[in-house]
């Protein structure tokens, strides 16, 4: 039985509410298993952990001649503590949006129109295809979340070929060991390497909390015996744990509030969902985000139906030859950082997001049974002039691009022109470069040449001095000479007075002994003669 709803506070809240989108098409490949377990685990563990919740899932424009989720989906038959919804998007409301022959499905939307509904204290907006960790409804089992945080994990996508017969524990252990690849934060990629080691698919993270010490706007915490990375704000939307955040990104009530649920673009889903994740970090909300074991496992789909690593070439292909527009991340990531500055608000939509002065359909999701069977379309009135965007209208994602692309465009012209400059620069400053090494290379050979020029002056000084002391050596010994001469000079003038004075005595003796040899002639003379006569 359905009934017309629109967000209500007057139903008592569950604690959480879930809530997904889909429509009952073959989008991935089978989508209806992948739902039904994704519904099976999560109403289990609700049973497990004792967790008052609600799941709500959206039926975005039912497609014709198939019944509505709620006539092909259920809860299992033993749910107390999981209650489930389908809230319904009449086709005649997804056609007065731009684009809708093009793209049948609005999913951030869609997700919208749950939030909007939802009554739970917080509010995980996630996927049709989505299994949570144990570890992970545990904690949230504990209802000590934060009403000033934003709660993420870590996605590890896993093989499909999951029996829909299987428990919650037997999926969870599939799950762990049939991994694909992992969804880890893209930032701060020492840190997170540190935290996971070399195991890809980590089933435990370790860390210490000066682990995070140099980093401004985060921290290594425990919550409730969980390591958790927490991210103080503004932070740099790089290092933010925005990978495949689609798929959980748990905020209080009043942060979905705070920035009117997603960005209402009619538009591919493709980077919505970070925007939004931004938008209510730089509203306010610190981001936290649970480690291995805390994760949520998805379900692989087909090639090209969603984003993967292996079929995006294929998806935006299929996207442009469609002309379905998609947020470029250029355009996210300017609007974010302006958020980020305060420059724009963190709320893109109006009052109205979510559809909310529509009364849509609403049914229970009933446990162990169907819900009605019967085939869309069904009838469905509504007001025409009432608008169904709430987008407000600077947002407009059409003029966004065109914004940016022209923004891109001077940008690129001014990137071109200092470019240009810079190579110009850059030649200058090589041939300044190249002048600097010719002239350092002179200066260089200049002082091996004045080094040698030294060498050969301290050898020309060294044989100075050498000759110096060799001269003062000759003149002390021609000092000495000189006195020795004078020494000998007047000696030798003694002697020749002594010579002289020893002729002298000679002389005088030779004339004394010439006047002997006189006078004895004489008197021999005298002896001869005879004796004079007397007479």
């Amino acid at each position: 039985m359905q009934q017309m709803t629109r967000p209500s506070q007057a139903i008592p809240s569950p604690y959480l509410s879930v809530v997904a989108a889909s429509r009952n098409d073959d989008h991935g490949g089978d989508p209806l298993t992948r739902t039904q377990i994704f519904i099976n685990c999560f109403a289990q563990q609700c049973e497990k952990y004792q967790l008052p919740a609600e799941l709500i899932l959206v039926d975005w424009n039912p497609v014709p001649g198939r019944p509505g989720l709620a006539g092909v989906l259920q809860l299992p038959a033993n749910s107390t503590y999981c209650r489930g919804r389908v809230v319904t998007v009449p086709a005649v409301l997804h056609d007065r949006f731009a684009h809708a022959d093009r793209l049948p499905f609005f999913q951030m939307i869609a997700k919208n129109v749950g939030i909007r509904r939802a009554k739970g204290d917080f509010i995980l907006a996630t996927n049709i295809d989505i299994v949570f960790s144990d570890e992970l409804i545990r904690f949230i089992a504990c209802r000590n979340l934060d009403h000033r945080r934003m709660l993420r994990v870590d996605r590890y996508d896993i093989h499909r070929d999951i029996p829909l017969s299987y428990s919650v524990e037997q999926t969870l252990e599939y799950a762990w060991i049939n991994p694909v690849r992992a969804n880890r934060r893209l930032g701060l990629r020492a840190l997170i390497a540190k935290f996971y080691g070399t195991e890809i698919f980590a089933r435990r993270c370790h860390g210490e909390p000066n682990d995070c010490a140099a980093l401004d706007h985060f921290k290594l915490t425990t919550e409730n015996g969980e390591l958790a990375l927490c991210a103080q704000g503004p932070a740099p939307i790089d290092d933010l744990h925005t990978n495949a955040c689609g798929d959980f990104t748990l905020l209080p009530r009043a942060g979905w509030e705070a920035i009117t649920g997603y960005a209402e673009f009619a538009s591919y889903s493709f980077n919505i969902d970070s925007l939004g994740l931004g938008a209510a970090h730089y509203a306010g909300y610190e981001e936290i985000a649970l480690l291995p074991p805390c994760v949520c496992f998805h379900i692989e789909h087909s090639l090209g139906s969603g984003w993967t690593p292996e079929g995006e070439t294929k998806l935006f292909e299929r996207l442009r030859e469609r002309g379905i527009p998609s947020p470029d991340w250029s355009v996210v990531n300017a609007l974010l950082e302006s958020m980020r500055l305060g420059e724009l608000p963190a709320a893109l939509n109006g009052p109205t997001w979510g559809l909310a002065e529509f009364d849509l359909p609403d049914e229970p999701l009933l446990p162990g049974r169907l819900g009605s069977q019967a085939l869309h379309p069904q009838p469905y009135e509504t007001r025409e002039d009432r608008p169904v965007s709430a987008l407000r209208p600077e947002f407009n994602l059409e003029l966004l691009t065109l914004w940016q692309k022209r923004h891109t465009g001077r940008l690129n012209k001014q990137l071109e022109e200092s470019r240009s400059a810079l190579e110009q620069a850059e030649f200058y400053l090589r041939e300044v470069e190249k002048d600097r090494d010719d002239r350092l290379a002179a200066i260089l050979a200049g002082q091996d040449a004045l080094a040698q020029t030294i060498e050969y002056l301290r050898k020309v000084e060294k044989d100075r001095d050498d000759r110096l002391a060799s001269i003062t050596f000759y003149q002390d010994k021609l000092k000495s000479a000189y006195s020795d001469h004078e020494h000998n000079v007047a000696y030798i003038g003694r002697l020749h007075e002594e010579i002289a004075e020893h002729v002298k005595v000679s002389a005088d003796k030779d004339q004394i002994i010439a006047q002997l040899n006189a006078e004895i002639a004489r008197l021999q003379t005298a002896a001869a003669q005879p004796p004079p006569t007397t007479g």
